[in-house]
């Protein structure tokens, strides 16, 4: 018994001894190597074309994207909203979901972007982002004002519009006070993408459904 004790003994302290000096520092090798094929591999992010250019070019661009925004405001209003309320106005269902799609569609597409956004494909995620942009002028050009009080619009999808330009002229104001949110909650600056494009998607279907019960009241 003393005898297989000790030889027992010795393969043990052996094999301690050959996990400290052989096999612990090629664990640590292999863990070192893969790390750095993983950081080797991680792309970092370009900045956006907005970002990259001159203070001038943007400069330029708020401004010209200001004037187009204001423009289309009048015409949306004076031209494009009684002539759409006169196509679909004598659908009831279609009148509502219509006049809001000009402010509510442009926020649910944020949203299915926003929920796709670490998920989807680059180019699934590019035609999102595109069609975001460009719904978002329309919807901007909606905001409330005198002029909408003065447009003949019919009453179903009249709710439909103002429901989409009230969520709208909610939404950017809750942008320009996100700053100071986020400083005094900074949870909300962890928040998850998917999360924001599920509340971005709830909360146009909300505008969609106040328009459809109290705003024909």
């Amino acid at each position: 018994m003393g005898k297989k004790g000790r030889r027992k003994r010795r393969q043990a302290e052996s094999a301690r001894r050959y996990d400290e000096e052989v096999l612990a520092p090629r664990l640590r090798q292999v863990a070192i190597a893969a790390a750095a094929e993983r950081a080797r591999r991680v792309v970092p992010a370009r900045e956006n074309w907005f970002v990259r250019q001159r203070f001038g070019v943007r400069l330029l661009v708020v401004l010209v994207t200001t004037a187009v925004v204001v423009a289309g405001h009048f015409l949306v209003w004076a031209e494009l909203m009684p002539w759409a309320g006169y196509a679909f106005g004598e659908v009831p269902v279609l009148s509502t979901v219509a006049g809001w799609l000009w402010g509510g569609g442009a926020i649910a597409m944020w949203g299915v972007y926003a929920v796709n956004r670490d998920t989807a494909d680059a180019d699934v995620r590019t035609d999102l982002v595109a069609l975001a942009w460009t719904w978002t002028p329309v919807a901007l050009a909606c905001l409330p004002s005198g002029l909408a009080d003065f447009a003949a619009l019919p009453p179903d999808y009249a709710a439909g519009a103002f429901a989409s330009a009230y969520g709208v002229a909610a939404i950017c104001l809750a942008v320009l006070l996100s700053p100071v949110a986020t400083r005094l909650f900074p949870r909300l600056g962890r928040t998850r993408n998917a999360t924001l494009g599920w509340l971005c998607v709830g909360y146009s279907f909300l505008l969609l459904v106040w328009a459809s019960t109290l705003l024909r009241t």
